[in-house]
This record gives structure tokens, C-alpha cells and sequence, in this order.
């Protein structure tokens, strides 16, 4: 058995430490120094094994609740219940900021996330869909784009990369809405009325907000029938999500 400790809110970890961390634990998702700066305002924990980060975990507060934005693991010292450990000091954290719930997402085909979450009174709640864009093809298949995307966040909540976005019909009237993170680079929470008959047109309007050497983006959401829609104009379902939950009265 390894011996390591979990630290909380480390004040001594570097960005270097993390992307080479993070690059282990999730290859196809590279870390930069904007996601290191949103983490460390956030709530985290980092493990340590011989003056080396093995781990981390950190969480969002969101409306007042506790939401599991990662756990990871080093692929070498997986099976160790060092994840089993950091959700117990997120369980407890949970317990003393007075949080009735804790959410998080797990990739549906993930079982030893899911059965670990489940040991711990997760239930699933739902579900959600992850699909890549490319913005060349989003731009090429609009001649008369007729959706304005509006960001209604101020500059603070925008930080320069982060978007509050409603799309907006010449008419006026408001057809869905998005929080666009140019980093990500991507959409959470990706909302239309009609998805047959605007997806396009809205991703197309968001292309503004990205970076010019921005390639692809990623849209998140629930709806079957946007998944479908998505399907049906060619995109790449990257994966499906679990959406889980634990009230505190389990």
C-alpha cells in the first residue's frame, strides 16, 4: 500500500505540476492555465505521494450545492481507494458548508466510477451528451444566418472567455440559450426550443466568441431530441454522461 497524504487547498502546486498530472489522468483533454486559475479559486484537493501529485479533485458550488467538477487518479496508482478517499473528504466538506446535495457526471460506460459513487448513495438523475463541432463545417452549411447570439453576462462573470449566451431570432424572440466557455473550448448546459430547424444557425452565431485558431468546440446537454438533431447533421458524439446525485439524508 502506497503511503500519501490529501492536501486541501495547496498553496504550493504549479501549473506545470498539474498539466502533467492532468495529461495522465486525461490525455484528450489538455490542461492550460486558465483552467489552473479557475481551479485554484475554487475548492481542491491534491494527493501526494513522494513530494509528487498522484491526484486531484475539485468542486463547484452551484446554487449553493456541491458539484464534483473531476476526480483523477494517476493511471499507476489507481486501485488504491484514493479516489474512494477523496470523495469521503468532498462527502465531509459537503457535510460542513451545510450542502444538502452533491451532484456530479460520470461517463455511462465508466462502471468502477459509478459503482464507487453508488457505494456512496449516488443515484443517477439523468443524463446529458457531449458532442464536438467543427466550427469550419458549422460556418460553411449558413448562407443566411437569422440567430443572433446576445451575451448577457457583465464583464466580471465574462472574465473575457466566459459567456452567459441567449439566441435571439430577428424577430426578438428568444429560441435557446447557452454558457459558452471559449477555453473550453465549448457550451454547457446547450438549450433550443426547435433543434431541427435552428442548431446550425446557433452554433454558427456563437463562432464569434472563439478564439480565430479555435478548430472545434464541444456542446453539453440533456435533450434526446437535440442529441438526435446532432446526430442527423453529422456531428460526433464524443460521449454520453450520468448525471448522479446524493441527498444528505442517505
Amino acid at each position: 500500500m502506497i503511503k500519501y497524504e490529501i492536501l486541501k487547498n495547496p498553496k504550493n502546486i504549479t501549473l506545470d505540476q498539474m498539466e502533467k498530472l492532468n495529461l495522465n489522468c486525461f490525455p484528450e483533454e489538455p490542461y492550460n492555465n486558465t483552467l489552473f486559475t479557475e481551479m485554484l479559486k475554487l475548492h481542491y484537493w491534491i494527493v501526494v505521494a513522494r513530494n509528487t501529485p498522484i491526484g486531484f479533485a475539485y468542486v463547484n458550488m452551484l446554487e449553493g450545492q456541491v458539484h464534483i467538477s473531476r476526480i483523477a487518479i494517476s493511471n499507476e496508482y489507481r486501485r488504491n481507494n484514493i479516489g474512494q478517499k477523496l470523495l469521503e473528504e468532498i462527502i465531509e466538506f459537503s457535510s460542513k458548508i451545510g450542502s444538502n446535495k452533491i451532484t456530479l457526471s460520470v461517463k455511462e460506460n465508466n462502471m468502477p466510477a459509478i459503482k464507487l459513487y453508488q457505494k456512496y448513495h449516488f443515484k443517477k438523475s439523468g443524463e446529458k451528451h457531449q458532442f464536438i463541432i467543427a466550427v469550419g463545417e458549422v460556418i460553411k452549411k449558413i448562407k443566411n444566418n437569422s440567430i443572433t447570439a446576445v451575451n448577457l453576462s457583465n464583464d466580471y462573470e465574462s472574465n473575457e472567455h466566459r459567456y452567459d449566451i441567449r439566441f435571439v431570432l430577428e424577430s426578438g424572440e428568444v429560441i435557446g440559450a447557452c454558457q459558452l466557455d471559449a477555453n473550453f473550448p465549448g457550451c454547457s448546459n446547450y438549450y433550443l426550443e426547435n433543434a431541427s430547424d435552428h442548431l446550425d444557425e446557433s452554433l454558427a452565431s456563437l463562432v464569434e466568441y472563439l478564439s480565430p485558431d479555435c478548430n472545434t468546440f464541444k456542446i453539453i446537454f440533456s435533450d434526446q431530441k437535440l442529441m438526435k438533431t446532432c446526430k442527423d447533421n453529422g456531428y460526433k458524439l464524443i460521449y454520453s454522461l450520468s448525471k448522479m446525485v446524493r441527498h444528505t439524508y442517505n
